[in-house]
């Protein structure tokens, strides 16, 4: 109740957070609960990925089509630069967040993003 009144004060639209909590439907909380499933934590924790082969959620690799795939990296813009991340894939974005798109072997790409990451993270440190 305390985080309410906190959010409330905070300039919160109560209604719409009333609103957007009625929304989900038994289907919505299932595609989340197959996401959540299928969630791996790498590098550490530092790196969760999401491969499935369509989503309506936010994930960080998806089919948009057979053999096309969005990739979505977001980050904290600190731990790791998704715009420098990208660059070395002839792609780009901004520190904190980047898209591409990849008609390759996914599988293959998010090895590709992993090894980048830990080669990134030994340079940063």
């Amino acid at each position: 109740m305390q985080a309410v009144t906190e959010l409330l004060k905070m300039g919160v639209d109560y209604s719409y957070v009333m609103q957007t909590m009625h929304n989900d439907t038994l289907g919505s909380l299932q595609k989340r609960s197959e996401l959540l499933k299928r969630a791996e934590r790498l590098l550490d924790g530092n790196v969760s990925c999401v491969c499935i082969n369509r989503a309506e959620s936010e994930v960080t690799m998806y089919a948009e089509e057979e053999n096309r795939w969005r990739c979505s990296f977001r980050s904290d813009g600190k731990w790791i630069n998704v715009n420098e991340l990208l660059q070395a894939f002839g792609e780009g974005g901004h520190a904190a967040a980047g898209v591409c798109k990849r008609t390759n072997d996914v599988e293959k790409f998010r090895q590709e993003i992993l090894e980048r990451i830990v080669v990134m993270r030994k340079l940063s440190n």
